[in-house]
């Protein structure tokens, strides 16, 4: 009798008229029979094995026999459903996960669920929740002394520091992760890719070039296709911080057709909003705003705050180049307000000094003057002045002041 014949015929024994245990061995099967069927090679997840999968870790959350296989299916699911934007419905799943993970005092298990948690509440711009759980999973991986998941905690807090305009302890929190990690791990990469970010608003262009340049080696090396679409994502980003809009334009372009590839259309989605910058800027208006008009629809359906802040100040943007100035103005106010209401006060003073800009288009000195003066107030709230930010307003403010004088 084979293995498998053995663990049926054992199965049937053990389950003979005990019907608690027969439905404990279906949902571990049907479990089993899910992590078989998901597809690993990309984050496409059609709707039958969605619902069949959160049906059955309703059940497999219960049931200490089926524990290992229940975090496994958690674990292949997170980055799908992230993608997907079913994010309120995974936040649900993972809070569970972490009740039960305390009560079989699964530390690892417990540290892992509050880093993907705290991922997820960063992905939903909930800054205060995301640092809750991500120094949450930090202190645990450090009682453990599980030194590969240390590094990702301190990561992960480095890259909301960074959203926070924080710029020292995104820094710091970078380089001691980066402490932890072996020279050529590949998990590096992301520390660098904050560093460049650092660098880069802090008009240190070259030494951000270098980041930029050893986070996409680690990653090439390391030959994941998600990870490097990531890195060719910040890297066009880049060039658009500093004005490269054609090199921009070849790395995003790379970028969306890997994640076209993994099927992850987020973050396609948010490679194009990008590319409808550097499309712009080059005088391509057109293909710019088909840009920002695609992926609108993928913003909204996943709640994506962020991304809704710099489609709808790009939109609005490109809408001023186009001359359809009353269009521009309802895009560039619809993402202040979504940014005052998420406090992140970088984009609204981004927000205030496009809107500026468009008064200054339409001869409105006095509105631009007042535009300029929210984006000080707003740049008065973070921790740190962001030094390429704050010299823009102030430039601004010195064009607007001249042509009051020449009037």
């Amino acid at each position: 009798m084979n293995g498998d014949k053995r663990r049926e015929a054992k199965d049937k024994d053990t389950a003979q008229g005990d019907y608690p245990a027969i439905f404990r061995l279906y949902i571990m099967r049907s479990i089993t029979d899910v992590l078989r069927a998901l597809d690993t090679s990309t984050y496409r997840m059609n709707e039958a094995i969605r619902e069949r999968s959160l049906h059955l870790l309703s059940f497999g959350l219960g049931l200490a026999e089926s524990w290992l296989v229940t975090q496994e299916l958690m674990a292949l699911l997170a980055s799908r459903m992230e993608s997907a934007g079913y994010r309120h419905e995974w936040i649900a799943v993972l809070e569970r996960g972490i009740e039960v993970a305390k009560t079989y005092h699964d530390q690892p298990v417990l540290a892992r669920l509050h880093l993907r948690l705290g991922r997820l509440y960063d992905l939903m711009n909930m800054r205060a929740e995301a640092k809750r759980h991500l120094e949450i999973s930090y202190q645990i991986s450090s009682a453990q002394g599980d030194s590969e998941l240390i590094a990702t905690s301190l990561q992960r807090l480095a890259f909301v520091s960074l959203l926070e305009t924080n710029l020292p302890q995104a820094k710091r929190l970078s380089n001691e992760a980066l402490e932890l990690l072996d020279e050529e791990a590949p998990q590096r990469a992301d520390s660098h890719l904050v560093l460049g970010w650092v660098a880069l608003r802090n008009n240190e262009t070259q030494i951000a070039e270098d980041h930029f340049g050893t986070a996409f080696r680690l990653r090439w090396r390391e030959g994941k296709a998600i990870y490097i679409a990531q890195t060719l994502r910040e890297i066009g980003s880049g060039h658009i911080f500093v004005q490269q809009w054609r090199q921009a334009i070849a790395h995003l372009d790379q970028a969306v057709n890997l994640f076209d590839q993994e099927g992850d259309a987020l973050q396609a989605a948010i490679c194009k909003m990008h590319r409808g910058v550097a499309y712009s800027a080059i005088g391509k208006h057109e293909k710019s705003l088909e840009d920002y008009n695609g992926v609108l629809q993928v913003f909204q359906s996943v709640s994506d705050v962020a991304g809704l802040i710099d489609l709808y100040n790009n939109r609005g943007n490109v809408l001023a180049e186009m001359m359809r100035y009353d269009d521009a103005r309802n895009s560039l106010c619809t993402s202040i307000g979504i940014a005052a209401d998420a406090r992140n006060y970088w984009q609204v003073a981004n927000g205030f000094e496009s809107l500026a800009s468009l008064y200054l288009r339409t001869g409105d000195f006095n509105a631009a003057i007042s535009a300029l003066d929210e984006a000080e107030r707003a740049l008065d709230l973070l921790p740190t002045r962001p030094q390429q930010l704050a010299t823009l307003i102030e430039t601004r403010r010195q064009e607007t002041l001249m042509l009051i004088a020449q009037k």
